[in-house]
C-alpha cells in the first residue's frame, strides 16, 4: 500500500513536471513568435533578415559549399563565433541560437553603424530580469549595456548594437519591418542605395540566390549566344542585348566595389591613364546594328609594378560585321598597327608596349576587342573553332569563377607583400593567414546568374556557388 501511495505521489509529480515544462515551453513559443522581422533604424541603407536563422545555419552547414571548402577553412564561420563566444559566454550552434536568440534575426546599416535585432524567448528574457531588478543594474533611458554593447526592448524585440545612437534610431523608427514570404531556410536581404533591389540567399547545395533589381531595359525576343563564347573560363563575364542597362548597372556597383581593399587607389590609376590618353567619347550611334554585347575579365597580371586587366569584348551584329570597327574611332588619333587574324585585317594599337595594347577584328558577325593581341589570337581561334555558341535564355547574364578570382587575388596580394606594399601585412602574414582562406574561395566553384527585365526591374535567379565539377 505504501508503495502504491509512493508510485501514485511520483506519477503527479512527474505529470506536475511535464505539464510544467509544456508550459514553459509554450511561453518559450510565443515569445519569439511575431508577425514582423524587427525593428531597424528608418534611414538603414540595408537589411539582412531571417525567419529562422538557426535553420539556415543549419543547412549551409550542411551544404556541399562548406564541405568543398572544409580542408582549407574547416569553420567559416569560426570568427563570428568567436565574437559570440566572448560577448555571451556561449558557444553558438545553430540549436543554440533558436533556444537563446530565438528564430528570427534581422541585421541593419544605417550610417558607419551595424546592429541586430532578434526575438528571445524565455531565457534571455529571465536573465534580463534577474539582471535589471534583482541584481540593481538599471539602464539610461531604457538602454542597458553588457560587455561593451548597447540594447534594448521593443514589443518583445531585443535590439543589440556597439552604437548608441543605432539603438536610438531603431526605438524612434515609425514601425516594425515586416518582409513577405521568407522561407525558414532562406535571407533576405534589402538595399536602398539606387538602383534599389533585394537578394534571397537559400542555405543548401550551390547557395540558389533569386532577387530583383529596379533597372529598366529591354527585352529580348532570342536567346543570348555571347555569355560562354570565350576561351577558356573568365574571371568575370557579362553579356546583354541593353548595353545601356549594364553600363548603369555598372556604374551602380562601382561605388561598392570602392570598398574592396585597395580598389580605390586601382580604380584612380585607371582614371588618370584614361584621362592621360584623353580618349573621345564613342559617338551615339556607335552600335547601330548590334543585337548584343558581351564584356569578359580573364585575367589581371602584373606588368612593370602595375596591375594590368586583361579584357575581352565582343558585339554580334544581326548580319555580318562589315565596314569600320565601331570602337575604332577612340583611337583614331593615336598610332595604329595593321595586322591579321586568321586572314581577317584588324588593328593593333600599342598603350604601353605590347601589353596592354589594343587590339580590333571581326569574325563573322561579331565585333572583337581585346587588351592584348595573345588574347584575339585565343578569341578568333575559339570562334572558329566553336561550331554552335552556347546560348541562354536571358535578357542578361553574368559569371564569375571563384577560382580565377581567388588566384589573380593571391598573385597580386602575393606581389604587393613581397614589395612591401601591404602596410599591415607581410609575406608570412599572407601565407598563414590570407591565403588558406583564398584557397577555400576556389573551390566555390562558379557564380552564375541570368535576369529578364520586367516592368522597370531586373528580375534574376541563379546559384553563387555552383560546383562546375558536376
Amino acid at each position: 500500500m505504501k508503495i502504491a501511495h509512493q508510485l501514485s505521489r511520483t506519477r503527479v509529480f512527474l505529470g506536475a513536471l511535464v505539464l510544467a515544462m509544456a508550459a514553459l515551453a509554450l511561453i518559450d513559443d510565443r515569445l519569439k513568435d511575431s508577425p514582423s522581422n524587427g525593428y531597424a533604424p528608418s534611414d538603414a541603407t540595408w537589411t539582412l533578415a531571417s525567419e529562422d536563422f538557426g535553420q539556415f545555419w543549419q543547412g549551409l552547414s550542411n551544404s556541399d559549399v562548406f564541405e568543398r571548402t572544409a580542408n582549407e577553412v574547416p569553420n567559416p564561420t569560426q570568427n563570428i563565433e568567436l565574437i559570440v563566444r566572448k560577448l555571451t559566454g556561449i558557444r553558438p550552434t545553430p540549436s543554440r541560437w533558436r533556444l537563446w536568440m530565438g528564430r528570427k534575426m534581422l541585421v541593419a546599416s544605417s550610417g558607419d553603424s551595424i546592429g541586430m535585432c532578434v526575438r528571445p524567448g524565455l531565457l534571455i528574457n529571465t536573465i534580463h530580469f534577474v539582471r535589471t531588478k534583482i541584481l540593481g543594474r538599471p539602464g539610461q533611458d531604457g538602454i542597458y549595456q553588457f560587455k561593451g554593447l548597447h540594447y534594448s526592448w521593443r514589443d518583445g524585440f531585443l535590439i543589440i548594437s556597439s552604437s548608441r545612437d543605432y539603438i536610438n534610431s531603431s526605438l524612434s523608427s515609425p514601425s516594425s519591418l515586416r518582409f513577405e514570404a521568407i522561407t525558414h531556410n532562406e535571407i533576405l536581404l534589402k538595399w536602398q542605395s539606387k538602383p534599389e533591389g533585394q537578394l534571397r540567399i537559400t542555405g543548401t547545395n550551390a547557395l540558389p540566390v533569386e532577387g530583383t533589381i529596379e533597372l529598366s531595359g529591354e527585352n529580348r525576343d532570342s536567346p543570348l549566344t555571347l555569355a560562354y563564347s570565350w576561351p577558356g573560363t573568365p574571371l568575370l563575364s557579362i553579356s546583354t542585348g541593353d548595353w545601356r542597362s549594364a553600363r548603369t548597372l555598372a556604374v551602380a556597383v562601382a561605388p561598392l566595389l570602392k570598398r574592396l581593399p585597395h580598389m580605390p587607389e586601382l580604380s584612380d590609376g585607371a582614371r588618370k591613364v584614361w584621362q592621360h590618353w584623353d580618349f573621345p567619347d564613342l559617338p551615339q550611334d556607335w552600335d547601330k546594328g548590334i543585337d548584343e554585347y558581351a564584356l569578359a575579365l580573364t585575367d589581371i597580371k602584373v606588368s612593370n609594378a602595375i596591375p594590368v586587366p586583361e579584357l575581352a569584348f565582343a558585339a554580334r551584329c544581326k548580319r555580318t560585321a562589315r565596314g569600320r570597327h565601331p570602337l575604332e574611332s577612340v583611337f583614331e588619333e593615336m598610332d595604329t598597327v595593321p595586322y591579321e587574324w586568321y586572314g581577317r585585317e584588324g588593328t593593333i594599337i600599342p598603350l604601353l608596349g605590347e601589353n596592354p595594347s589594343v587590339c580590333l577584328g571581326r569574325h563573322e558577325k561579331d565585333w572583337l576587342a581585346t587588351t592584348n593581341e595573345r588574347l584575339m589570337r585565343r578569341l578568333r581561334n575559339q570562334k572558329t573553332e566553336t561550331e554552335k555558341p552556347q546560348s541562354v535564355e536571358a535578357d542578361l547574364c553574368l559569371t564569375l569563377s571563384w577560382e580565377k578570382a581567388a588566384k589573380v587575388a593571391e598573385g597580386l596580394l602575393s606581389h604587393a607583400a613581397e614589395n612591401s606594399l601591404l602596410t599591415e601585412m607581410n609575406s608570412d602574414d599572407l601565407r598563414h593567414e590570407l591565403l588558406p582562406k583564398l584557397r577555400a574561395v576556389q573551390e566555390l566553384g562558379e557564380m552564375s546568374l541570368r535576369g529578364n527585365f520586367e516592368d522597370g526591374q531586373i528580375v534574376f535567379n541563379g546559384e553563387l556557388a555552383r560546383d562546375t565539377e558536376k
